[in-house]
């Protein structure tokens, strides 16, 4: 029997062999091998001595030629490493085994360990079919399955241990990341402290920008030696504040617009000149035309350092600007003079287009607008129209009633007349009708269920309080509430009405099983009412203390007012003995009509009057009017010159003038002339001779009382909404002459 061109050939009759064996060594019949092709051909060359094969006439490289397409299986002869061989599966021999289109060597094949697809970690060797560990140094596996061996001690992407990794700038020294020579971490980073200008000298300090760092040092460059905008947080920037026009001269003085910062003074170009923060050329700028305080009108222009009048096509000026009023629709014919939406100026006048009205804001065509319809003044009901000038309502809706087309035959809001109301019933025939058992109701409201309607319970118009509901046409509070004050309320929890109506708990108090419990710091007094009596001025201390009228408690003790001054109290009631004309200096010490309390406890004149004698008694005269003493004390007025105006005696007949009236003064037997102002004189108030009291202040020609404020230094003050006794409430008003307090003046004007 001749031999087989290969024993590794054999897999490719594994068919044709059946129950035969199949090695280099077992013989194969003859008819089998002849059928195949695969006898030695004795008539070629001689099998090669060096690898075993036979010669079949193909290059000398230990493949075997199949005659086909087949690739080539190289056999490298190199050491433990198992490497592939392509082919299919009836190529493929034991011990080898095909994975995929590979033939591999599960027993050394590290990316087919022991079983196809089972690979080693990267670096691992595959023996016996088992991977082994990770050779030294790279003895750690990392990574997800099967890894890949490492050496923690300086791989940089698992640095000590597998996934930490180092930053760029860092190297795996000992499994620690560490900066390299002449670098020191500040953060995450490596830096050189003695150049780094965000971490100089130490980690952290930023350099000024602009700044160098030399030697650990943050250093400006020359020219730029100062350090502006330095804050907690901002290092600031290198300046140079001779030329810098943010910094000039100094750290934050900045030059205007157009100015530049020349050897620290801000200066504006040749030709300009500095007018506030800006640059101006005087001889034609129009803001700064001749001066920085001249402006021309917009429309002008500033020739040689004068404003040019207004052009010819806009000659009027109106609110600092060149316009024309025969054709501008903001000012036409005067200034101001707005014309309608729609309208045009011509002329001076505002036209609208033909066929519309100048209705005042807009151009109206009256013909069809139901806002206006035949007049800018006529508005058509709420759903009309406007047709010819006159308004229609739809056929459906002929009637109207308040601004809107209804129909008064079916409307129930409006049934037979505006406004009559059928309610729960229907309207037909412009008559309400009721459903049966509902009572028809007149005054609008129509048809109305007596038995359960809170708003008509038992009879038209009888409504329930609030919370009731009306039952069989009776009102009742729902089941433990009474009626207190027009409303249902539980007396057991009410703390308005606790245990019965009006009894109240007070702020602080709640009220539980019909009896009021006080929150401390609260007491309860009365029986009713929870109060703090460190505080309340009709309980101050105990129960029933009640504190002067205007007086304070504080800390459960009654005291007047000390601020802004000390105030006094006058039979029960808190007194400003420095301002007070009823009381002024002492409880009950009254000043005179003529006069005031000053501030200081002493009645002196009102201000605006001087003191005077008067043959034999002495007043409070007013010397710019008083023919008395008309320019000061002993100057009375002569039969020639009758009059006093403005401190002077003139002429008889002359006019008071504006605001001032004359009144008849007796001096000496003889009439003389005093001009007043009879709406605030309070010696003449709203008419001549006319004085108001101590009290009393003269506002609009009406004497009106007042009241110093206490406890007040300034307007407003709440002090004036607490004094009953000026009718109608009383307003704050500034002190008069040397008070030192405002005064409350009834009514809501100051004098």
């Amino acid at each position: 029997m001749r031999g087989l061109k290969n024993a590794a050939s054999c897999a490719a009759l594994a068919i044709a062999l059946a129950g035969f064996g199949c090695s280099s060594t077992e013989p194969v019949p003859e008819e089998v091998a002849e059928d195949t092709g695969l006898l030695d051909d004795t008539s070629g060359a001689e099998a090669s001595a060096e690898t075993g094969d036979l010669d079949t006439g193909a290059a000398e490289t230990g493949d075997l030629d199949t005659g086909g397409d087949e690739t080539p299986v190289s056999d490298t002869g190199g050491g433990d490493t198992a490497v592939a061989e392509t082919g299919d599966a009836t190529s493929c021999v034991a011990p080898k085994t095909m994975c995929g289109t590979a033939c591999v060597d599960t027993a050394t094949d590290p990316a087919n360990c022991g079983a196809c697809g089972t690979a080693c970690a990267t670096g691992a060797a595959c023996t016996g079919g088992t991977c082994g560990a990770c050779p030294a140094p790279k003895t750690t596996k990392c990574g997800s399955a099967p890894g890949v061996c490492v050496d923690t001690a300086t791989d940089n992407a698992n640095c000590g241990t597998c996934g930490t990794a180092c930053a760029a700038d860092q190297v795996c020294t000992l499994g620690v990341c560490a900066c390299g020579t002449g670098k020191v971490t500040c953060g995450t980073a490596c830096v050189t402290l003695a150049t780094d200008t965000n971490n100089c000298g130490v980690c952290g300090k930023v350099c000024p920008t602009g700044a160098n760092c030399t030697g650990g040092t943050c250093s400006c460059p020359t020219g730029k030696t100062t350090i502006c905008g330095a804050t907690a947080t901002d290092p600031g920037a290198c300046t140079d504040t001779q030329t810098d026009n943010g910094n000039c001269g100094t750290c934050g003085k900045a030059c205007g617009a157009g100015q530049v910062c020349t050897a620290g003074i801000c200066a504006c170009p040749t030709g300009k000149v500095a007018c506030g923060t800006s640059c101006a050329d005087l001889s034609a700028d129009p803001d700064f035309c001749g001066s920085c305080t001249t402006k021309c009108l917009a429309g002008q222009k500033c020739v040689s350092g004068v404003c040019s009048a207004c052009p010819t096509d806009k000659p009027n000026v109106c609110g600092g600007a060149c316009v024309n009023t025969q054709t501008d629709n903001a000012n036409c014919g005067t200034c101001g003079n707005a014309c309608p939406t729609g309208a045009t100026c011509t002329a001076g006048i505002c036209a609208c287009p033909t066929g519309k009205v100048n209705c005042g804001s807009a151009c109206v065509d009256v013909s069809s607008d139901p806002a206006a319809c035949g007049s800018c003044t006529t508005k058509c009901a709420t759903g009309a129209t406007c047709t010819s000038g006159s308004c229609a309502c739809p056929t459906a809706t002929p009637n109207v009633c308040s601004g809107v087309c209804v129909n008064r035959t079916t409307d129930k809001n409006n049934c037979g007349t505006c406004g009559n109301k059928c309610g729960t019933g229907t309207c037909s025939g412009g008559t309400c009708s009721c459903p049966a058992g509902d009572v028809l109701c007149g005054g609008g409201v129509g048809c109305a269920t007596l038995s359960s309607d809170v708003n008509n319970c038992g009879s038209c118009g009888r409504r329930c309080a609030t919370g009731q509901s009306c039952t069989s046409g009776v009102c009742t509070c729902p089941t433990g509430q009474v009626l207190c004050g027009g409303r249902c309320v539980d007396t057991k929890t009410d703390e308005a009405n606790c245990g019965a109506c009006g009894l109240s708990c007070g702020s602080a108090g709640t009220c539980t099983a019909g009896a009021c419990s006080c929150t401390a710091p609260a007491t309860l007094c009365g029986g009713t009412n929870c109060v703090d009596t460190k505080t309340d001025e009709n309980n101050c201390g105990t129960c029933g203390t009640r504190c002067a009228l205007y007086g304070e408690c504080t800390t459960g003790a009654c005291a007047c007012p000390t601020s802004p001054v000390a105030s006094t109290n006058c039979s029960g009631v808190c007194r400003d003995r420095m301002d007070d004309p009823n009381n002024c200096g002492a409880c009950g010490a009254n000043c005179r009509n003529d006069q005031y309390c000053n501030g200081s406890g002493v009645c002196s004149c009102r201000p605006g009057t001087t003191s005077c004698s008067l043959g034999g008694f002495t007043a409070c005269v007013d010397v710019a009017s008083d023919p008395r003493a008309c320019g000061g004390c002993g100057k009375v007025c002569p039969s020639t010159a009758p009059v006093c105006k403005a401190g002077t005696c003139v002429a008889a007949g002359t006019s008071c003038g504006t605001g001032l009236s004359a009144c008849t003064v007796s001096v000496g037997g003889f009439n003389r002339t005093a001009c007043v102002d009879r709406m605030s004189d309070p010696l003449n108030c709203g008419g001549c001779g006319n004085q108001c009291n101590q009290d009393e202040v003269c506002v609009n020609g009406g004497c009106r009382e007042f009241r110093p404020a206490l406890g007040c230094s300034t307007c407003p003050c709440t002090t004036c909404t607490t004094y009953g006794s000026l009718a109608g409430g009383a307003t704050c008003c500034p002190a008069m002459g040397l008070q030192k307090t405002p005064i409350c003046v009834q009514g809501t004007t100051c004098p």
